[in-house]
């Protein structure tokens, strides 16, 4: 079964990429993926603090996956 890594991709922040979750299934990497939590554009103080506090201190991110 193929197998999906989840990366994290900045717009202007260093490193440009990160990998945050390894080896998960396509259904698992779409569900993820498909949340609004994983945008800059679209994750708010209510569902996702963290990434609201990510987007003030490194700008536009969001979550992609990839094969692994």
């Amino acid at each position: 079964m193929q197998k999906y890594n989840i990366v994290r991709l900045y717009k202007d922040a260093y490193p440009r990429r990160r990998t945050i979750v390894w080896g998960v299934t396509l259904e698992e990497a779409r569900a993820h993926c498909g949340k609004a939590s994983t945008s800059s554009r679209t994750c708010t103080w209510q569902n996702n603090p963290a990434g609201a506090r990510r987007t003030k201190r490194l700008g536009d991110w969001f979550d992609a996956y990839e094969s692994a």
